[in-house]
Order: structure tokens, then C-alpha cells, then sequence
């Protein structure tokens, strides 16, 4: 894609986890990005807006022709206990940025889904991903509105949000020398780095990847007791691993999350990509070696 001062895009959810790294990606790359969120942030070309107020989103949109769409509530117990709040923040927020995009004619939407639209897990969360795949290609065919969905799996890094669970599982063993896992240990995951997941994302600006579903996730899989190893080894101390096949783990995938059958996508990795071990030691050091 050949970059031009017009080739201006909007983030939406800029000053979020990805949405923040994201950012960065695309400024390192030269675009011109404008950050759209509730949160105020101090980086040029941030804006404060609430995705819920459609005409300050459309003036905001107006001078953008690609558009990434980060907001919602991405936490799965958050959005159990908020289901009201959850499908108006993500089903009726992100359809106005869907309204939006086709009436202003954008080239392209970047939709951030998740790889819980292939399980019966998830929750309300899951659900209103699902709901927003469906009502996004419905916005393309009757508006010819261009699009990517991102189906992510578990990125981690840096900065993530306290529910995030690699922050979890080292915020656990580094405060408390003790994990409490809503498992078995033997949950599989593959993780990615948010580094990694931003250079995928910011990949799919080509043309190749238009009106496609995407899965951007990790390469290699691991057992969650191999994880808590892997972390006990790193901190140097002896870790208390609790497990508990508690309700909460009901919404969470144990090995795969491929029991439901939704669009097909296409999975796409790094070539090169972070080593999960030195993510680990890269969180711990920017994260909890700071407040120590």
C-alpha cells in the first residue's frame, strides 16, 4: 500500500492494550494515524470521543480512509457481569463505526474479533464478536463495505490490562510466590507477543487481505503447568500452584477453541517473533520491576 499524506487512519481504541502498540507500528511506518478513545491520552493526534456518540465519531472519521476498530469490553468476566453494558458498548458502539465507515466510504474497516467466535465458550463476550462478524459482512454486502477481521488469540506484553493472563498468572507469582489457575493446567494457549500482533496487523493494510478473516496468534502451543514452569524458572523461586476447576473457567477454552463453526480464516504468523520466555522477562521487568 503505497503511503500518502491522505492515507490518513483513524484507531479507535488507540490508547487500549493493541490499540496503543498498533500506533506505534503505523507512526513507525509513517502514517498519518489520528488516536480516537475515551481515555485522554498526551500523544499527538489523540482525540477523546465515546464510540456511542455517532455524530462526534463521524466528524472524527471523516478525514480517514482506513479505519481500526479496537473498543469494547474485551474482558470475559467483566462482560458476564455487565451483558447489558457489554452488547451496547461492542454491538451497538462498533455498529455505529460499521454505519459510519459505509457512509462515509472508507477503503477499508480492520474489525479486532477473537479466536472465542469458534467456541461455546466466551460468553457474552464471544457472543457480541459473533454478532459484529455477521453484522459487518451484512454492512459489505449491501454497502460495499470493505473489510479484515482480526480473530486474536492471546497476545500479551508490556502494559497489557490487569485481566490479561500472562499479567495475571506473574503479577500472582511475583506478589503472592502462589497462581490460582481456573484450570487443570492442562489449558493450551499460543501465545504472541503484542509487538508481534501489531506487525501482523499492520501487515493486513495490504490489498490481499481485503474483505478477509483473519487469525493473528501465536506459533507455538502451550499447556498452562508448563507456563507456571516456565515462570518459576524465570523468577528463580519455588511457585504455589493452586488449581480450581472453578465456574469461571466454563468461559475460557481448555485445548482448542474450534467447536463452533464460524466464516473461515486464514491463520497468519510472524516470521520472526518474540521468544515467549523473553516476553515473560520483558513484562517483569517493565511492569513489576518498576513498582519494586
Amino acid at each position: 500500500m503505497k503511503k500518502t499524506k491522505k492515507n490518513k487512519i483513524a484507531v479507535i481504541g488507540g490508547a487500549g492494550f493493541l490499540g496503543s502498540y498498533i500506533v506505534k507500528e503505523l507512526i513507525k511506518k509513517k502514517y498519518k494515524v489520528k488516536i480516537i478513545d475515551k481515555i485522554k491520552i498526551d500523544i499527538k493526534n489523540s482525540y477523546v470521543c465515546d464510540i456511542m456518540d455517532y455524530n462526534k465519531l463521524k466528524r472524527l472519521i471523516s478525514d480517514c480512509e482506513y479505519v481500526f476498530n479496537f473498543a469494547g469490553i474485551a474482558d470475559i468476566e467483566e462482560s458476564n457481569n455487565n451483558p447489558l453494558e457489554t452488547i451496547n458498548a461492542n454491538i451497538i458502539g462498533s455498529t455505529n463505526i460499521f454505519d459510519i465507515c459505509a457512509k462515509l466510504k472508507v477503503k477499508r474497516i480492520f474489525f479486532a474479533s477473537t479466536l472465542y467466535v469458534y467456541s461455546s465458550s466466551g460468553g457474552f463476550y464471544k457472543t457480541t464478536k459473533q454478532s459484529l462478524e455477521n453484522i459487518l459482512e451484512t454492512y459489505s454486502k449491501n454497502f460495499n463495505l470493505k473489510y479484515t477481521v482480526l480473530r486474536y488469540g492471546s497476545v500479551f506484553g508490556p502494559s497489557s490490562q490487569k485481566w490479561n493472563g500472562i499479567y495475571n498468572y506473574l503479577n500472582q507469582a511475583i506478589n503472592n510466590n502462589k497462581i490460582i489457575c481456573n484450570g487443570n493446567g492442562e489449558e493450551i494457549r499460543e501465545y504472541i507477543h503484542v509487538k508481534d500482533a501489531a506487525k501482523l496487523t499492520i501487515k493486513c493494510l495490504n490489498k490481499e487481505y481485503e474483505n478477509k478473516y483473519l487469525t493473528i496468534s501465536g506459533v507455538n502451543s502451550m499447556k498452562a503447568r508448563d507456563l507456571f514452569l516456565m515462570i518459576s524458572e524465570i523468577l528463580n523461586k519455588k511457585v504455589k500452584i493452586v488449581y480450581k476447576n472453578s465456574l469461571k473457567n466454563k468461559e475460557h477454552y481448555k485445548i482448542t477453541p474450534y467447536n463452533y463453526i464460524p466464516k473461515r480464516s486464514l491463520k497468519i504468523v510472524p516470521n520472526e517473533f518474540i521468544d515467549l520466555g523473553e516476553g515473560l522477562l520483558e513484562v517483569i521487568e517493565k511492569d513489576f520491576n518498576k513498582n519494586n
